[in-house]
């Protein structure tokens, strides 16, 4: 049953338990107040893929997420996690975290992931990118969109950057 709810790759939880589990986190007797939200995708997956095969992108792929996984445990918040939400992308969700701490995760993430570049588990000096968004009251799904809009803009704004959702940047998505 505890193989439903993980990545067999990774060793993170997957999407199925990233979604439950958050779910009941904002559903819980004792909500969530705040917190934070951090995506972080893997560039040019299927290139190095091409290039090198399924085994070095298998190995990159476990390489980062034990780097997430580390971030997470050396945060010292009891209620962070890690998941694979899907082949390139990752997640890590920590309670109770304000904008600061969050920045500083974020940023260490980039740092130890620029790494697997030095360490030649990625040809491409451009290993990935990081989008972030706290919570503040929204909906699953609103957090969620806020968090890949992070994302994608920071994919638009260059190699290897993150990006904080800011509620300025709300105004396009629409109430749903």
């Amino acid at each position: 049953r505890a193989e439903a709810y993980l990545d067999t790759l990774t060793g993170l939880a997957n999407r199925r338990y990233f979604d439950l589990h958050v779910k009941q986190l904002l559903e819980a007797d004792e909500p969530l107040v705040h917190g934070a939200l951090l995506f972080f995708e893997i560039s040019h997956l299927k290139e190095i893929n091409d290039q090198k095969g399924f085994r070095v992108v298998d190995h990159l792929l476990i390489e980062s997420g034990q780097i997430i996984k580390t971030l997470v445990a050396e945060s010292g918040n009891p209620e962070a996690f890690a998941a694979r939400m899907s082949g390139n992308t990752f997640a890590a969700f920590f309670a109770g975290i304000d904008q600061d701490k969050a920045r500083q995760l974020a940023s260490h993430l980039s740092h130890n992931l620029t790494g697997l570049h030095e360490r030649g588990m990625t040809p491409f000096s451009d290993v990935g990118h990081i989008g972030g968004a706290m919570y503040h009251g929204q909906r699953l799904n609103n957090w969620l969109s806020e968090v890949d809009l992070a994302l994608r803009t920071a994919q638009s704004e260059g190699p290897n950057t993150m990006h904080f959702f800011t509620p300025q940047e709300a105004s396009g998505m629409g109430a749903w």
